[in-house]
């Protein structure tokens, strides 16, 4: 399920994620959909129509900027198109990472496939073939405003026609130059791919930066013996943001077996600070601002932020403001707020921790309690510094610079977006180093309290970890080792619990009907619906990805129509995502019309355990189905004689169609 990254992602065939963004980043290939060839190719002929008629499209038939009300004449279009990307290649600093390229060029790529720009698929071509041959051309970190990456894309797009410092180098990885043709250098540039791209990179180190602080708050919880009754699952009821709830589950899970979570060690108070104490609230604050970040590049990345448009019903290209980047420029303010709060917290950890007063254990957490030595005292003034870093990176952007007079005041407005993402790229960066201070200074309180024995899985696991990198700071020694290559390990996506479900499964309780679309959503973001898609085989079939105690999850994949026919879950509630295709759900109401619902990719929805309902299939549809608690059976529900007539079945059994009974339902007007 989880596919190899050697199956090219196909683009335009549904919509791109974040994860399907950090994979090509990371060198996964790419290919163009036949249905979004045939899309360009239909909004191209319509856009040169219009151009052959002589209208007026900004970019096409005129400059740019403050020149859009200069005409391109068709002899000059040519020498144009080449001059617009020269011109706007006007980047500075450092080039940045490959990967931030890559990422750039498959978000411009994907946005091409969408259709609506009016440029050929040649384009979206010379942007996968570039990513397949590895060509990433040199591009720079500062030249864009949040309002269309002008300069990143305008170095890219340069490359791509053969010329600037790398277009040298196209012929070197067999590939041929772009000739450009009218619209279309300017649809390359005119785009907040590389704010865009960043920014999913930017969320998947997050996403790992806040799963850091779990594991390492977790283990400083079992080294000052926290109360776990603070972390007691009626906490999350009863306060139940999403994010707050997953972390409550999180957290349990990483002490889960352990001594104090069983109540084999007593908490050392009643109430502990407010860093312990409101850890999990912390943490769901950070979780839930960035799934509002995901939420918002879920959206750019199935969305065409150019200008102009080609509206193919109506044969005529309108500008548009869709370059506007404040959705995702708004959303990277708020996760950076989140994770410098999080971070803050782990800081006091830190501080407490080489405390007496959280600890009764020596200042510094010293070996011996009588020596002058420092022990890990210091290490307090670097979380410190840490954390005030990250603060810094928290400051928004998106009021740096609310007006602006570039383009002679016709671009009065900046987003500074580029600028957002990368600083919470730093911020993940820097949190990772906090977490692993954090992980350092719990395992030396464990050593000193001769606890490591009795350790949860989640957090005997980080300790190990810690203690492979780092080891026991013992009197007469300065603290050692390797804290970079622990903060590394921290790094990997699977983050404890490593296997890749685990943390969508974690749990101590059936969880509500919005709970289950909420873990139906988390899984379906480490599955790779092209990796299905391309191993496409038969009718389809139904496929258990966990089983735990209160929960279980299942991949669907249907390549024929597919009616579950009326059923229950014997008591289960279910949330379901859609991955791909379409799929439509239609609860059982006697006397009332039928009232199916239709969801497409990237829509969940969630149905009651109490409830009666039916599923239709598309071809082609992948969902993902979480059910709580695991399913003990199902009743197929079909009109016997007349009546309505419940017969039980095994969980794992495939439910039948209600003929008799959909056909009296289909009949009541």
């Amino acid at each position: 399920m989880i596919a190899p990254s050697t199956v090219p992602l196909v683009l335009g065939a549904h919509s791109l994620r974040p994860a399907d963004v950090v994979a090509v980043a990371e060198g996964r290939p790419v290919a163009l959909a036949d249905e979004a060839r045939c899309r360009m190719t239909a909004t191209r002929a319509a856009l040169e129509r219009m151009i052959a008629r002589g209208d007026e499209i900004y970019g096409a038939t005129t400059g740019v900027g403050a020149l859009k009300t200069v005409g391109v004449a068709p002899s000059g279009q040519a020498t144009f198109n080449r001059l617009l990307l020269a011109a706007h290649a006007v980047g500075h600093g450092e080039p940045v990472p490959e990967a931030w390229t890559r990422a750039t060029m498959v978000v411009r790529a994907a946005g091409l496939a969408i259709g609506a720009a009016g440029v050929r698929p040649a384009v979206a071509d010379a942007l996968c073939d570039a990513l397949n041959a590895g060509f990433v051309p040199a591009v720079h970190g500062i030249g864009s405003v949040g309002q269309a990456d002008l300069s990143q894309l305008a170095e890219i797009g340069h490359a791509l026609i053969g010329e600037g410092p790398d277009g040298a180098r196209l012929g070197e990885c067999g590939l041929s130059p772009l000739a450009p043709q009218p619209r279309e250098a300017h649809a390359l540039v005119n785009a907040n791919a590389f704010s865009t791209g960043i920014a999913c990179l930017a969320l998947e180190a997050a996403r790992s930066a806040v799963l850091a602080f779990e594991e390492s708050g977790a283990l400083a919880y079992e080294a000052v013996l926290g109360n776990v009754d603070q972390l007691d699952p009626m906490v999350g009821a009863l306060r139940p943001y999403p994010g707050h709830v997953a972390a409550l589950a999180s957290i349990r899970a990483l002490l889960g077996g352990g001594a104090l979570a069983e109540g084999r060690a007593r908490p050392r108070a009643l109430q502990d600070a407010l860093a312990f104490k409101a850890f999990a609230q912390t943490q769901g604050a950070a979780r839930d601002a960035l799934d509002a970040l995901d939420a918002q590049l879920t959206c750019e990345l199935r969305s065409s932020g150019d200008s102009p448009v080609v509206l193919l019903g109506e044969d005529r290209a309108i500008s548009t403001g869709n370059h506007d980047s404040a959705p995702v420029a708004i959303a990277l303010d708020y996760a950076r707020l989140g994770l410098a709060q999080a971070a803050t917290v782990a800081c006091e950890r830190v501080q407490q921790l080489l405390a007496p007063a959280f600890t009764d254990l020596p200042s510094g957490l010293r070996a011996d309690p009588e020596a002058a030595e420092d022990g890990l005292a210091i290490a307090g003034h670097g979380a410190a510094s840490l954390a005030a870093e990250l603060r810094l990176l928290a400051a928004p952007v998106t009021t740096e610079q609310p007006t602006s007079g570039i383009a002679e005041g016709i671009e009065d407005r900046v987003t500074l977006a580029p600028a957002g993402a990368r600083r919470l790229l730093e911020q993940a960066a820097l949190a990772h180093r906090l977490a692993a201070v954090e992980l350092v200074c719990a395992a030396q309180a464990i050593d000193l309290r001769g606890r490591a024995d009795e350790l949860g899985a989640g957090t005997a696991r980080a300790y190990a970890a810690t203690r492979e990198h780092v080891p026991f700071t013992a009197a007469g020694s300065a603290p050692s080792g390797d804290l970079g290559a622990l903060a590394a390990t921290l790094r990997r996506r699977d983050a404890a619990p490593r296997d890749a479900f685990a943390t969508v499964a974690a749990g101590d309780r059936a969880l509500t009907p919005g709970e289950c679309a909420e873990r139906a959503r988390q899984a379906a973001a480490l599955i790779d619906v092209d990796a299905i898609v391309a191993g496409r085989d038969g009718a389809g079939e139904a496929r258990l990805l966990w089983r735990s105690a209160h929960s279980e999850g299942w991949l669907n994949t249907w390549w024929e129509p597919r009616d579950t026919g009326y059923h229950d879950h014997g008591g289960s509630c279910v949330g379901v995502h859609v991955l791909a295709g379409t799929a439509w759900n239609e609860p059982l109401v006697v006397g009332v019309a039928r009232q199916p619902r239709e969801y497409g990719a990237g829509q969940s929805f969630s149905f009651p355990g109490e409830g009666i309902h039916r599923m239709d299939h598309a071809p082609g549809a992948v969902t993902v189905h979480v059910y709580s608690p695991p399913i003990a059976s199902i009743g197929h529900y079909d009109l016997v004689d007349g009546q309505l007539r419940r017969v039980a079945g095994e969980p794992d059994a495939p439910s039948p169609p209600s003929g008799a009974l959909l056909d009296a339902v289909s009949a009541v007007p």
